[in-house]
């Protein structure tokens, strides 16, 4: 009823070809892993090359802007625009605030528009509806 199985013999040749397929298979994958390992390692390092040669453009840039900052042209600009003084050859003067003129009232007999408010709608729309 049942059919019996049959399995090959195992032989001392057969034994030794299973076991080299195995470890060549195992090598394969070890060699494969190892190119993989070294590739990642490799874009890191090239990632961070290029972050590297980022910051020393942007150092150099920044060197550049220092050395222009200290310039005498470049120091009296920024003496003038930080500090409000002014160079001895330019000489300066002091100026005294005398207050807002007065407005002129209306002429008489004249008479001045009145002044229209927008619309009552208008005011709601624009503070509920436009940012």
């Amino acid at each position: 009823m049942w059919k019996k199985l049959r399995f090959p013999k195992l032989t001392l040749s057969s034994v030794l070809t299973l076991l080299g397929v195995f470890i060549a298979v195992y090598m394969v994958i070890n060699l494969f892993q190892g190119w993989w390992v070294g590739q990642a390692a490799l874009r890191e390092r090239n990632a961070k090359w290029e972050m590297v040669q980022a910051e020393r453009a942007r150092r150099d840039a920044l060197i550049e802007a220092w050395k222009q900052s200290q310039t005498p042209a470049s120091m009296v600009s920024a003496i003038r625009e930080e500090l409000g003084w002014a160079p001895r050859q330019e000489g300066s003067a002091i100026l005294e605030f005398e207050g807002w003129p007065e407005e002129e009232a209306p002429a008489e007999g004249a008479t001045s528009a009145p002044v229209s408010s927008p619309p009552y709608w208008l005011n709601w729309l624009v503070a509920f509806l436009l940012p």
